[in-house]
């Protein structure tokens, strides 16, 4: 049974990894991270098996994986038990919790073979510092079968670990009403400003979407249907109340761009965000999204039709500037409508503006 090197052992699944600053591990958040260690065979994707437990600063969580004469029998444990006497492969895998901060949790993740085909482990271990968010899973190890083994057909095991944060129940039941705004400013001046209203609280990520924000664009071409820009932001909210009476923000937005036509848009979509943030309540907090830097949307001339000809705008020799940069906002080409994006939006500005407050508990309606 062999051991697989990961190239990919620091990409985290859904989140991002680094180091991050030392800060207080609990910072009054009433949030507790837990790791859970899972065991996934191959052609699956949810695990066969999970071991887990908290993570506290001083005291690490652990796993044991343990394997017979093929990778169709295994099991996976806690720590502190010894391993099965015809275990032929025997892999701790253990999680400390370093730091916390804005919501991510500095773990160091460490994987070692205590026993390898049969022998004891002569590689040390590896241990990896990442940054994790709540539901972030990441790749520990991989353990193959060189040859196949008759009566089995699992050839490749991972072993992951996936932060979970767990909510006391105050903070869980810990109800928000959060008011949104979604404010544009184009290059003239000109503000459009849409509010809404959700309640929120710290379990489940709350949807908002808004209304476009759209702009009408010159007609080129004498042949040409009248088309029309947009801006469009949508996301999710969490809100957890702290010990501190402070409230820690999750937030994610999607910003898409693009010519709106009756079927759906082929616009320019922008990266997906995600930040989290701490407030007071009744406070205001803005946060930028950024413009695109580069890209384009096109169109056929008419609507319902198909645009002719493909490929990108412009040659970009090594080492020179984006050539749309240097093209209008809007132009004709090969045939179709074209919305620079990076230049049409250049000079825009788009914020997310958010507050948010206890809501009033509801009590019995007198008659």
């Amino acid at each position: 049974m062999k051991r697989l090197v990961l190239i990919i052992a620091s990409l985290v699944l859904g989140g991002g990894v680094g180091l991050l600053a030392q800060s207080p591990a609990d910072g009054g958040s009433g949030m507790r991270p837990y790791v859970e260690f899972r065991l996934v065979k191959s052609g699956q994707t949810t695990p066969t098996a999970t071991v887990g437990g908290d993570l506290k600063p001083g005291s690490p969580a652990a796993a044991v994986f343990t394997a017979g004469q093929s990778l169709c029998d295994v099991s996976f444990g806690s720590a502190g038990r010894p391993p099965r006497a015809d275990a032929r492969t025997v892999v701790e895998l253990v999680a400390e919790l370093l730091d916390q901060k804005d919501g991510a949790y500095s773990v160091r993740l460490t994987s070692h073979h205590l026993r390898a085909a049969g022998r004891p482990g002569g590689e040390p271990p590896f241990e990896q510092i990442v940054s994790l968010r709540d539901g972030d899973r990441i790749a520990l190890d991989m353990l193959r079968d060189p040859v196949a083994v008759p009566g089995c057909s699992t050839s490749v095991v991972t072993l992951e670990a996936r932060l979970l944060v767990r909510l006391d129940p105050s903070v869980a039941r810990a109800l928000f009403v959060a008011d949104l705004w979604f404010v544009h400013r184009d290059e003239t001046g000109r503000e459009w400003n849409q509010h809404l209203t959700a309640n929120v609280n710290g379990a489940v990520d709350m949807p908002f979407l808004f209304n476009d924000i759209t702009f009408p664009l010159p007609k080129l071409d004498p042949g040409q249907d009248l088309f029309t820009g947009f801006v469009r932001l949508t996301g999710t909210l969490k809100a957890r109340a702290r010990t501190d009476g402070l409230v820690d923000l999750e937030v994610s937005t999607a910003r898409s761009i693009g010519v709106l036509l009756p079927s759906d848009p082929p616009g320019v979509s922008g990266e997906g965000k995600r930040k989290s943030i701490t407030v007071r309540p009744d406070e205001t907090t803005a946060i930028e999204i950024p413009q695109p830097a580069s890209g384009y949307a096109e169109t056929a001339l008419r609507i319902g039709e198909k645009i002719s000809g493909s490929g990108t705008i412009g040659a970009r020799p090594a080492g020179s500037g984006d050539p749309l940069a240097t093209m209008p906002k809007v132009f004709i080409r090969n045939g179709a409508f074209v919305l620079n994006t990076g230049v049409f939006f250049k000079d825009h500005v788009t914020r997310l503006l958010i507050r948010v407050r206890k809501a009033q508990e509801a009590g019995p309606q007198q008659d």
